[in-house]
């Protein structure tokens, strides 16, 4: 296995459980003595995963497997980075759910195909965070 496909698996691994912490973080909100910081640090270890599993698929050779389609394309930016969580976060569950799901051609598709959404999600989500960055740095450089 090539040193770019290890990474690669190495940061979908990081993606999809940052991704499951960021969920159990939100849904330990409703528990007595719950902590918003819980889940705004679950935030920025999802952005930071996300970010890593996007510069590893770029890191990908052409003709990879895993290469999404449409890799090449620019990414969607939203620009609520909210609703690129998400996208990631349903990404990771499907990602979960055609991994366990019975063996079958079909599954092996589902499998291919949530591969690829996730990577599609997380550099989206990267997209949105550097926007948001430099939409708050002014001319000088500094973050305001």
């Amino acid at each position: 296995m090539s040193r770019q496909l290890e990474e690669y698996l190495a940061a979908k691994g990081a993606a999809v459980l940052a991704a499951l912490d960021l969920l159990a973080a939100e849904r330990r909100l409703a528990e007595p003595g719950s902590n918003v910081t819980t889940v705004l640090a679950a935030e920025v270890v999802l952005d930071v995963a996300a970010a890593g599993l996007a510069a590893a698929v770029d890191d990908l050779p052409d003709g990879s497997s895993h290469l999404p389609v449409g890799w090449g394309e620019p990414p969607a930016v939203s620009g609520v980075a909210l609703v690129a969580r998400h996208r990631v976060v349903k990404a990771a569950l499907r990602c979960l759910t055609a991994e366990y799901a019975d063996e079958s051609a079909d599954a092996d598709a589902e499998a291919a195909y949530a591969e690829e959404q996730l990577a599609l999600a997380c550099r989206n989500l990267a997209a949105d965070i550097d926007a948001r960055q430099a939409r708050h740095t002014n001319e000088s450089g500094r973050l305001l």
